[in-house]
C-alpha cells in the first residue's frame, strides 16, 4: 500500500468514518496543525503492537520526509522502559535523535499482566515525563479490542497524555483473536498517520468510529471531495413583499 498524501482534497485516504469525542479529539479551536512532515524526527517505542506497526510507520514516515527510528521489545511492560537495558537504550536514542514526536504503543502486555490500573498509570506518567523532557510531543497508542480486560485505557483516562484510541477500529484479527493480521496493522498505521496529519489544539488522538453509521473498511480507500476553487457565499434569502 502506498503512503498517504497529507494534502487536503488531493487523494487523501480516509480509512474510517470518524467523529470527535470529548476528551479524545478535543476542541476545533485553532484548526489542524500537521505534527509530522519534512524534517520531523519520529521515535516509535513499544511492545508487540509497535513491532507490527513498525514497517508501515517507517514507510509512511519516509513518504512524508520525516526521520523515523524505532525501539521495540515484544512483551515489554511500561515499567521495563524505566529501568535496565530498555531504559538505557531509550535514553541514548532520545539524546541522539532529539525527536520532535514520540509515539508510544504500549499497554498490551500491561493489560495481560494483572497489574492494577493505578500501578500502570503511575509508571505511564513517569515514562511520559522522560519522553517529553526535551520538548517532544507524545502520542500514546492504546491497545485494540482485547479478549481480556484493557487496563491501559482506564490508566490514562483523565490524564494529560494524548492518546490514539484503537479499540473501536475494525481491525482484522489473526487466529488468536487479539493480534491484527498484516493487513490489519497496515490499516491501523494508515489511520494513525492520518491523525498525526491533523493535530487539533486542545486535544489530540482518539479517533473513535461514529456509532450507528455504516463503517468504511480500513482497507478501502475513500476519496474526500475536493475543495471548491472559489469560496461559496451563503446569504439569507430575502422575503417577498406582499
Amino acid at each position: 500500500m502506498g503512503g498517504l498524501l497529507l494534502m487536503a482534497g488531493v487523494g487523501i485516504v480516509r480509512a474510517v468514518q470518524v467523529r470527535q469525542a470529548g476528551g479524545e479529539l478535543g476542541s476545533d479551536a485553532g484548526g489542524c496543525v500537521p505534527m509530522v512532515g519534512p524534517g520531523s524526527r519520529v521515535l516509535l517505542i513499544g511492545d508487540s503492537m509497535a513491532v507490527g506497526l513498525t514497517p508501515h510507520v517507517k514507510r509512511l514516515s519516509n513518504a512524508s520526509g520525516a526521520d523515523c527510528q524505532v525501539l521495540t521489545q515484544a512483551g515489554s511492560h511500561v515499567e521495563q522502559w524505566l529501568v535496565g537495558q530498555s531504559h538505557d537504550a531509550l535514553i541514548a536514542t532520545l539524546r541522539e535523535l532529539k525527536p520532535t514526536l514520540v509515539v508510544a504503543a504500549l499497554g498490551l502486555s500491561d493489560s495481560k499482566s494483572g497489574l492494577s490500573v493505578e500501578h500502570i498509570r503511575s509508571k505511564a506518567l513517569m515514562l511520559a515525563t522522560q519522553l517529553t523532557v526535551d520538548g517532544a510531543a507524545l502520542l500514546w497508542v492504546l491497545p485494540p479490542a482485547l479478549p481480556f480486560e484493557d487496563r491501559m485505557t482506564p490508566a490514562l483516562s483523565g490524564s494529560s497524555i494524548r492518546t490514539f484510541v484503537t479499540r473501536r477500529l475494525p481491525l482484522p484479527k489473526g487466529p488468536d483473536g487479539m493480534s491484527p493480521t498484516a493487513a490489519g496493522y497496515a490499516g491501523w498505521a494508515r489511520q494513525l498517520w492520518l491523525s498525526l496529519s491533523c493535530f487539533r489544539q486542545g486535544g489530540f488522538g482518539g479517533l473513535p468510529l461514529a456509532s450507528g453509521k455504516p463503517q468504511t473498511s480500513l482497507l478501502t480507500p475513500v476519496q474526500l471531495p475536493k475543495r471548491p476553487s472559489r469560496p461559496v457565499m451563503i446569504g439569507r434569502k430575502r422575503r417577498k413583499r406582499v
